[in-house]
């Protein structure tokens, strides 16, 4: 007979499966000071002959966030893990070896401090539902180039809260905008923004989607 307990991690229900055919991984990270995108994930389980590369659309976000994932049942539960992330848009991976479940684990990058992630052995309950109206491959940024001071996102999943940051040459932000979505779009007042060309990220739970943008204004 199966059996489930439910613990509350982060104001997130966990429900604790057993299974006899596989194993349930879930994830859960903390951003802590700086924005933190997770891209994927290799997973090392020693029955394999090689690496089990899984990516992670729409996993971390801004400043002070608790996120969760969860990932594809595994055959057993890794041996080891290696993340590989960005933290304001700098790119960076870490090892974790051996890995353990129930276990906070820091993510290492320069200057910042408090990005952890853990690993659970359960089927997350209580997560967001995928948008059907939401596909990466509608969202679209216009104008580009930009000759005026106005933005515009459409393809965006609807009433969700997105960061979009704007990225120069140097790979600093030079620009920071928190939105909620309408009927999927949203418009940027780019009045403050100096021209030039931009790495655009929006990232939201359920979309991380970047383009170049010029700036001509």
């Amino acid at each position: 007979m199966k059996k489930n307990i439910k613990n509350i991690i982060s104001g997130v229900c966990l429900v604790f499966v057993a299974s006899a055919s596989a194993v349930d991984v879930a994830g859960i990270l903390e951003t802590g000071n700086a924005e933190v995108v997770v891209d994927s994930v290799n997973w090392f389980i020693n029955i394999n002959p090689a690496p089990i590369t899984e990516s992670t659309p729409g996993w971390g976000g801004a400043a002070g966030l608790t996120d969760t994932i969860q990932f594809e049942a595994k055959a057993a539960w890794p041996d080891w893990a290696r993340l590989f992330y960005r933290v304001n848009g700098i790119p960076g991976n870490h090892i974790i070896n051996p890995l353990l479940p129930d276990t906070w684990y820091d993510l290492p990058a320069y200057d910042f401090q408090g990005t952890k992630v853990r690993f659970e052995d359960t089927v997350l309950v209580g997560l967001s539902a995928p948008n059907p109206e939401f596909t990466p491959e509608r969202v679209q940024i216009t104008p580009n180039p930009v000759t005026g001071l106005r933005l515009n996102i459409t393809g965006l999943p609807t009433n969700t809260p997105l960061t979009i940051n704007f990225y120069n040459i140097a790979g600093g932000i030079a620009g920071s905008f928190s939105v909620t979505t309408g009927k999927n779009q949203t418009a940027i007042d780019l009045n403050r923004m100096a021209r030039g060309v931009y790495l655009v990220r929006i990232h939201g739970r359920e979309i991380s989607y970047q383009e170049k943008v010029l700036l001509l204004h």
